[in-house]
């Protein structure tokens, strides 16, 4: 640890900015398994610092001090237990009561971190607030850094989505929240000074924004779904070209995509049932959707990437209900393609949940012809359906041989 030469009556001076920025290189080395130690360690920086006098280093102590708390509850905040969250707001307080009137950013930091971290513990209405806080600190920073705009496109971001989860959603703040973060974060793309890096930040930011105020359109209203629909498109462009390297990219597609079933899935409800072309139409849509995640989550399995198996289950038994109600004759082939062929990552022909998935599939289109056929046995579909209860019969042999 270096240290300048103390005058008399001063205590030896910290290089606290060495200590955090070792720190920060470690944890981006070693990850959240370096916590623990490092956490100690600030916590032996700060009390180091609390205690050294001297007014020619009173400023840069304090603003030491400040720094240390935020890194200490980013620390706190990543280990991400009920106790840890609630220490890591301990530091983000702490953090903007040393910096305030010294640190505009470290202040506005200490805000936003806060809320991060309440937004975790469920507690909405407390981080709204210090969201707000940290939009008045950010108000007062004066500097033309790519880095500070894309805070205050993650500010209106987390402000907005931590509106639509209160108990009673504010949707009319949250949109108005999501709209504002959109335009700084499209400003941050748009600008000549903003980095590769800051560029990438500011596109999965944005399709979160948009992904976020989709949802929120929908719960107001859903005449609103047009544009939902354009702005679940614009999240799958946006992340299509780097969705099968990027995880974070193929988080985001799978989310579109989902949405995107959700909306296609009340469009079906919504039509007349004679608006036929109208109801094909939106079936492919969904089919397409759905077939859309199922692929790009098999490409992740292939490389032992499982985090998206939830998301297989639920898209395999949406799309199985589609074709169970409209298309029972395709919904045989679509499950041993998806969970059978040539193509089939490995983990997912082991996997007896998805199994159960396509059974239950294939039971409830089974229960429906017999049902139709029982009451309609004359119908001219009435052949068509007896050929789809043997194609499900023969799926069904797939899945129970185990």
């Amino acid at each position: 640890m270096s240290c300048a030469t103390p005058a008399s009556g001063e205590s030896e001076s910290v290089d606290w900015q060495g200590i955090v920025r070792e720190s920060r290189r470690r944890l981006d080395e070693f990850g959240p398994q370096a916590a623990p130690a490092i956490e100690s360690e600030l916590e032996v920086l700060i009390a180091q610092l609390a205690a050294e006098t001297g007014p020619a280093s009173s400023v840069s102590t304090a603003v030491g001090r400040a720094e240390a708390w935020l890194l200490l509850g980013q620390l706190r905040e990543m280990q991400s237990s009920p106790e840890k969250l609630t220490s890591a707001i301990d530091a983000y307080v702490a953090a903007g009561e040393v910096a305030r009137g010294l640190s505009p950013r470290q202040v506005m930091l200490a805000a936003m971190n806060r809320g991060n971290a309440l937004g975790k513990l469920a507690r909405f209405d407390a981080a709204v607030v210090a969201y707000d806080e940290a939009l008045e600190g950010h108000s007062r920073i004066e500097a033309d850094d790519p880095a500070l705009a894309l805070s205050l496109g993650a500010l209106h971001l987390n402000r907005g989505a931590a509106l639509q989860s209160l108990p009673s959603p504010d949707l009319e703040r949250a949109m108005q929240g999501f709209q504002n973060a959109i335009e700084a974060l499209e400003r941050v793309g748009q600008s000549a000074a903003t980095g590769p890096a800051e560029k990438q930040q500011a596109r999965y930011l944005l399709a979160g924004t948009r992904l976020n105020l989709a949802v929120s359109l929908l719960e107001r209203d859903f005449a609103n779904v047009e544009q939902a629909s354009v702005l679940t498109a614009a999240v799958g462009e946006s992340v299509r070209a780097t969705q099968t390297e990027a995880l974070s990219a193929a988080d985001f597609a799978m989310r579109a995509l989902r949405l995107a079933c959700e909306i296609g899935g009340r469009k079906i409800a919504a039509l007349n049932p004679a608006a036929r072309s109208e109801i094909a139409r939106a079936l492919n849509d969904c089919t397409d959707a759905a077939e859309e995640a199922l692929a790009l989550a098999a490409h992740w399995e292939r490389r032992d990437v499982s985090i998206f198996r939830p998301a297989v289950s639920w898209f395999i038994a949406f799309a199985s209900a589609l074709y169970a109600h409209h298309q029972p004759h395709f919904l045989g082939e679509f499950l041993v393609d998806v969970l059978r062929s040539a193509s089939t990552p490995q983990a997912w022909v082991d996997a007896v949940e998805l199994d159960g998935v396509a059974l239950r599939a294939i039971d409830a289109a089974q229960n429906g012809l017999r049902g139709w056929l029982f009451h309609e046995p004359q119908s001219a579909d009435a052949e068509r359906h007896v050929e789809a209860l043997e194609s499900l019969r023969r799926a069904r042999q797939q899945f129970e041989k185990r």
